[in-house]
């Protein structure tokens, strides 16, 4: 198609396109709250929206509260198919409503009109959030008043195309959620089959209560200073984000028990202080443990991949080496994913205001569940096979969401243009 531009207030459209602002789309209404000392207005009939339920999805899973039907008549109840956005403090959250809805204060909702399709719409506020919130302005509490999200202007193709543009990209969305169940599903199969193969083995009939639950009978249990060697700390410093000459692993780096290279901080190897940092260079396959962190992260582990230069890590990051004759580093690894490690460092923990820790000392005497390395090895291939399975979903779920960010880009701008 041999399409003609022209330059708008939003850029540049396809001629048979407009820039409309969204109240010449369809009514725009901002919800409220009914008063939470009525009980009379709270209870199982409508969901009652508010931001922190609306998530990355295009649809509410779910919603905390629910209103009667009597707190419908002090709210304005939405329709099906309303898109809320929110307007206030979150700025740009938005989702389309299935059944009849309120939502709060925070929310301005777009009332289903036949000018628009209303999942073309969607798409269209989604691909303009950072226009959007602009409009918000540098405020302690970002708001998008009623007026300007009325004026909001957006690009309108033919009802048709809007139909066409919208099922494309819900191909893909679709093809996303779809993804995102089979690694929530995969990653359940792998929590279930930890705690089998922790608790139970490969093969084993007669078992023992131990301190840290059962265990097959020829089983041993060792303590974690036993089975790892070298327990060391890093180093405090006020890291740079330049590349001054050492990378410093720093607690952010370890996330869901893999290590995560791409937000790097940096100190000099002539340490100020005078220390050698060479002692704190990390070796290929050394275990790293979260120990001064957030309750949420505390005692989370990662293992250092070969890098092909030298880093250090942080002081909030303990660094320890297995004794190979005893245990493998990723049977530990996998073992810190379990209820037994995670409810030990529970206990060893010590809230503060900030942040939370354990000590090296305390850290040294949770116990591991240890069988012979030949089942140790059997137990990390069966839970590798499945953590393959997981990389690879999550690789095409990050693919496909390349494959939206791009047509949303082409088409929700007319760049391509649809056959109708």
């Amino acid at each position: 198609m041999d399409t003609k531009f022209k330059e708008t207030k939003i850029g540049r459209i396809p001629e048979e396109w407009d820039a409309v602002q969204i109240s010449k789309l369809g009514k725009v209404v901002t919800g409220s709250t009914p008063s939470t000392s009525v009980k009379e207005y709270w209870g199982k009939d409508v969901p009652f929206v508010t931001p922190t339920d609306i998530v990355n999805s295009k649809t509410l899973p779910h919603v905390e509260r629910y209103l009667s039907y009597k707190g419908t008549t002090v709210s304005r109840m939405i329709p099906p198919n309303s898109i809320c956005v929110t307007c206030i403090a979150s700025i740009g959250k938005i989702c389309i409503t299935k059944t009849p809805s309120v939502t709060n204060q925070q929310i301005n909702s777009i009332l289903p009109d036949e000018k628009f399709d209303t999942e073309y719409l969607y798409y269209v506020i989604v691909h303009n959030r950072e226009r959007l919130n602009a409009l918000a302005g540098f405020t302690t509490v970002p708001i998008v008043k009623k007026s300007s999200f009325e004026k909001f202007l957006v690009a309108l193709p033919p009802l048709p195309e809007q139909h066409k543009i919208a099922e494309i990209i819900t191909t893909v969305d679709e093809a996303i959620e779809k993804t995102d169940t089979i690694i929530k599903e995969t990653q359940q199969l792998k929590k279930g089959l930890m705690q089998k193969l922790f608790i139970e083995g490969i093969g084993h009939t007669r078992f023992r209560e131990t301190k840290i639950g059962q265990i097959p009978e020829e089983w041993d249990t060792a303590t974690l200073g036993e089975v790892l060697t070298n327990i060391q700390s890093g180093v405090s410093r006020n890291l740079s984000i330049i590349d001054i000459g050492v990378p410093v692993i720093r607690s952010t780096n370890i996330k869901d028990n893999r290590l995560v290279l791409d937000d790097l901080r940096y100190w000099f190897w002539d340490d100020t202080q005078g220390v050698d940092l060479r002692n704190y260079i990390l070796d290929r396959g050394d275990i790293l443990i979260n120990f001064i962190n957030s309750v949420a992260q505390i005692g989370k582990c990662c293992i250092f991949s070969g890098q092909p230069r030298d880093f250090i890590f942080t002081t909030n990051i303990f660094r320890a080496k297995s004794n190979d004759e005893l245990i493998s580093n990723i049977y530990f690894l996998m073992f810190s994913e379990t209820e037994a490690y995670q409810s030990q460092i529970s206990s060893i923990t010590k809230p503060a205001v900030n942040q939370a820790s354990f000590t090296h000392g305390d850290f040294r005497k949770i116990k591991i569940p240890l069988p012979k390395k030949q089942e140790q090895d059997k137990i990390v291939n069966i839970l590798s096979g499945v953590d393959a399975k997981i990389e690879t979903e999550q690789a095409y779920k990050t693919e496909l969401q390349r494959l939206k960010k791009g047509l949303m880009q082409v088409l929700l701008t007319g760049q391509v243009r649809v056959k109708i």
